[in-house]
């Protein structure tokens, strides 16, 4: 068996936009992709409008894939063909056969110039398929003179499992929760401190955590 990392040193997403950030992430196997996601942007202060789209990398499994998503859908070509798609808010991404998503912070000025939260980075988002029912993970802590990292988790819950759901012991229902289809919807956990965190369900959840820093950020998969 070997594992794979990969990533890139000075991104800026997209390039024109400063400032720029590494990215790294380890690559699943394809055994592990699956045909159905939920995402949605990581958080910005109010009032920055356009700040809350998020980049999305697609990977296909086979030739001539259909993926879908809210906003439609891409066809791409050969088998590990890709494809970038832009989107904001909670969304779900599905085919018919497994694919890869990858979601991406932009740079801290992207749309308008002006600076927003965080700066580059990546995160392998971990399929519905994939989900478990209890998630442990950890957020980022601060290195050196820096101010510490203000960290996020999106959680995705099953619509009726939401009750039995706790995060840390608490109920997930204490933070605010966003739709997407009728049976899954994320919550948005924010300022958590740094260290190990759990998520508990009946049914299963998926996590994915990130965080800003001084001219810093990180994304990760919770599980």
């Amino acid at each position: 068996p070997v594992a794979v990392v990969a990533g890139s040193m000075m991104a800026n997403i997209p390039p024109a936009f400063p400032n720029p950030d590494y990215l790294c992430d380890m690559m699943p196997p394809v055994q592990e992709w699956g045909e159905t996601y939920y995402v949605t942007n990581s958080v910005q202060p109010p009032g920055m409008s356009g700040h809350d789209f998020s980049l999305y990398c697609i990977i296909s499994s086979t030739p001539n894939q259909r993926i879908y998503s809210g906003n439609g859908s891409v066809d791409l070509g050969p088998i590990y063909d890709h494809a970038f798609a832009e989107e904001t808010g909670a969304n779900k991404f599905f085919s018919d056969q497994p694919f890869l998503l990858v979601q991406y912070l932009n740079s801290s000025t992207y749309p308008d110039g002006v600076n927003g939260n965080g700066d580059p980075a990546e995160a392998v988002v971990n399929p519905k398929e994939n989900f478990a029912k209890t998630v442990l993970f950890q957020t980022a802590s601060s290195f050196g003179s820096e101010a510490p990292f203000d960290n996020y988790a999106n959680v995705t819950v099953n619509v009726n499992d939401e009750k039995n759901v706790t995060f840390d012991g608490n109920k997930i229902t204490n933070y605010t929760k966003q739709s997407i289809d009728g049976s899954f919807e994320i919550f948005v956990v924010p300022h958590i401190v740094p260290g190990a965190h759990e998520v508990i369900s009946d049914s299963g959840v998926g996590v994915y955590v990130y965080g800003y820093g001084y001219d810093e950020s990180y994304s990760w998969a919770g599980s």
